[in-house]
Parts: structure tokens; sequence; C-alpha cells
């Protein structure tokens, strides 16, 4: 395996574990996304698309984060040691917002299948205008 190589070990693998899940709903919710429209899969794909782009986004955020305070400290000749642990909970407790707002959004104002209607020119035999929908 290719876990003990430099790269994998200074990115910290659990790090690209949460970048490759996110990645992972994101994926399903294109899937989710393709279906044929109706409330619960857009509800899903709504849910996947956010929980998965927190999951790509946050840790690239704590990790540059992280970085930055290094080079800082550098810049003032002291020493700082990261937790690992601290990193996790923070990208858990953006993650943990990120589920609390999407809870609340599908309480109070759930997404709902919505089509678009067209009147088209054409009539039936009697004598109504057809009307296309369009999801």
């Amino acid at each position: 395996l290719q876990r003990k190589k430099k790269v994998f070990v200074f990115a910290q693998i659990e790090f690209v574990y949460f970048l490759l899940f996110g990645l992972f709903l994101v994926s399903i919710s294109s899937i989710t996304t393709a279906l044929p429209p109706n409330n619960g899969s857009c509800i899903a794909s709504v849910w996947l698309i956010n929980i998965g782009y927190t999951f790509v986004l946050a840790p690239l955020v704590v990790k540059i984060a992280s970085i930055n305070k290094l080079l800082q400290a550098a810049k003032r000749m002291k020493r700082v040691k990261l937790n690992k642990n601290y990193l996790y909970g923070v990208v858990a407790l953006i993650s943990g917002v990120v589920v609390v707002f999407m809870i609340l959004w599908t309480v109070l104002d759930r997404p709902k299948r919505e089509g678009g209607f067209d009147l088209t020119n054409t009539e039936t035999a009697d004598g109504h205008i057809i009307v296309s929908v369009a999801y």
C-alpha cells in the first residue's frame, strides 16, 4: 500500500479520507438528481450535496488554518504542537453546524418537487389547449 509514503504521511491520510467521503456523497447526489423528481429525491439531493461539500471543504480549511498557525509561529520562532484530535473536532463541529442547518431547513422549508408549466399552441379535439409540464 501507498500509505507509508511521505506524500500520504504529510497529507494526513485521515483528512484524505474525509475528502473522499465528501466526494462520494456528492457523486451519490448526482444519481439522486438524475432520478425522476419527487419530494424524497429533492431532499436527498440537497442533503447529499451540502454534507458532501462540507466534508470536502472543511478539512481543507482546517488544514490551511493549521499550516497558517505553524507559519505564524515560525515567524516568531515559537514551537507549536498541533493536536490531530483538535483538528478532527473542528471538522466535526463544522459538519455538525451544517447538519443542524440542514435539519432546520428541512423542517421549516422542505425542498419540494416543482414543475414548470408551459402553454403550447396545440389544441385537443375538444378545443382545449395542451399544457406541458417539465421538472
